[in-house]
């Protein structure tokens, strides 16, 4: 989330132990938000602690799920061009599948066979063409 223009929101959007946006959130009773896993492993598997930032006990533990904050975090991934799957920047287009591509998605068996090439190169290639289209019927 490096790109994110907004530090304010961006802040909101990272999990205060691992410093990384969040990933399946849960909200707590007192209302702060972690990562599921996170706060699991804070609390030692016990299911029951304190909350890392106010320090307000939980007994019981209760981890809500929080869809709204995994929402958000989704769409600015969008906003800032990340793959979904692995969190990578989207830097490589696939020409048969017309979609944006991580180092990790490129290298995968789904688009291994395929013509991959890096957006810079797919952004000139679109641009020339649609120039030459232009010429042509203009």
């Amino acid at each position: 989330l490096a790109g994110w223009g907004a530090a304010p929101l961006r802040d909101e959007l990272v999990c205060p132990i691992c410093l990384e946006p969040f990933k399946d959130p849960v909200i707590l009773d007192c209302g702060h938000n972690y990562c599921q896993a996170c706060i699991t492993d804070c609390w030692g598997g016990s299911g029951t602690g304190v909350c890392p930032q106010c320090r307000k006990s939980l007994p019981g533990g209760k981890l809500r799920p929080n869809k709204q904050l995994e929402a958000v975090v989704d769409k600015a991934r969008d906003l800032d061009g990340e793959c979904e799957k692995h969190g990578e920047s989207l830097d490589h287009f696939c020409k048969q599948d017309q979609t944006l591509l991580c180092m990790i998605c490129k290298e995968s068996r789904e688009h291994r066979a395929h013509t991959v090439i890096l957006v810079k190169a797919a952004a000139e290639e679109f641009e020339v063409g649609h120039l030459v289209r232009n010429q042509r019927w203009g």
